[in-house]
């Protein structure tokens, strides 16, 4: 049975949402067996119960267009940056779709037709129902990444929603036009919209991106060695703060003693692989990127900007503004 990651819905959604993700475990109906795989992985139907639980907990706090827009302009999760960095929306669509498995049960098929592109998102599980809390949001998200990364008020030419009891006078002014009611969710772009350049468009940032998502990809399709199970794990979690040992031994149900076992006899420590992932990630956001030190000191797992500068400098002997600084001076 596949299964699906986590990742975002803890480190992204229930944070938009307000609601506690172990909350949201705890009082799901999820057997003990997926509640204790609940941080890493779930199965379809799993993760879609685990998705509409996060919704009911949320309460009034949820709206689609509220949750896709922030989606689309908030965390910067890899899998989100891969759109963000790409030349445009068709690029940027193509890379989501085939890194979608990582997100959530969702299949987004892109096609292109004598209008233009057609996204539509349905459940990989014919036998599983998509939440229109999930089709909604996406079609919001990828309406919202098509504005802010060409800074361009662009208007799907054509928008495919479930029924639903959400406003649809909303719906129709966010989306410019009136949604027609379909058993699935998709939006249509012109080909020229679909071809119009993001301003965001980033080639040695999406270098970096494609590396990470590619490994994660990797790890949920083949058998790695346990050194870099562990390395692909603390990558996938990296970006929700800091990452501790007894939480990834959690993720991979061993512990703390098997894996210091296990990496030992693969000549490698826990601390090392975390140092040596969080270093490289932050060398090549200080040189491929605009980021603030503060966004690179997250999106390594450090728990303030302060620590980040401090563990930098011990490595390298300067800061990460001078580290910044004298690669952009002999470029």
């Amino acid at each position: 049975m596949r299964e699906h990651s986590t990742s975002v819905l803890k480190g992204a959604v229930c944070p938009i949402l307000d609601v506690s993700f172990e909350e949201a475990v705890a009082t799901s109906r999820l057997s003990d067996l997926a509640k204790a795989k609940a941080e890493t992985n779930l199965a379809t139907q799993d993760f879609v119960d685990l998705w509409n639980r996060v919704m009911h907990l949320a309460g009034s706090r949820f709206h689609p267009l509220s949750l896709g827009r922030k989606m689309a302009n908030g965390p910067m999760v890899p899998i989100f940056l891969a759109c963000s960095c790409a030349p445009n929306l068709r690029v940027g669509l193509e890379r989501l779709a085939r890194y979608k498995a990582l997100f959530g049960p969702v299949i987004m098929v892109i096609s292109n037709n004598r209008n233009g592109l057609r996204v539509e998102f349905m459940s990989e599980d014919d036998d599983v129902e998509l939440p229109v809390s999930i089709a909604v949001s996406m079609s919001v998200f990828v309406v919202e990444k098509a504005r802010s990364h060409t800074a361009r008020e662009i208007n799907p030419i054509a928008v495919d929603l479930p029924a639903s009891k959400f406003d649809t006078t909303e719906i129709e002014a966010y989306f410019g036009s009136a949604p027609q009611i379909s058993t699935m969710a998709a939006v249509e772009f012109t080909g020229k919209d679909a071809s119009a350049a993001f301003i965001s468009e980033n080639e040695a940032l999406w270098k970096i991106v494609e590396i990470e998502l590619e490994m994660l990809l990797n790890e949920r399709n083949a058998t790695l060695p346990f050194n870099e199970k562990v390395d692909a794990t603390i990558r996938s979690q990296l970006y929700l703060g800091p990452t501790h040992v007894e939480a990834i031994c959690n993720i991979l149900e061993v512990s703390r003693s098997t894996m210091q076992r296990r990496l030992k006899e693969e000549g490698v420590t826990f601390q090392e692989i975390l140092d040596r992932i969080r270093f490289d990630l932050a060398t090549r956001y200080l040189t491929k990127s605009n980021f603030s030190m503060t966004e690179i000191s997250r999106m390594i797992g450090f728990l303030d900007s302060k620590s980040f500068f401090r563990a930098f400098k011990q490595k390298f002997g300067k800061t990460p503004e001078e580290y910044r600084s004298q690669s952009a001076g002999s470029q």
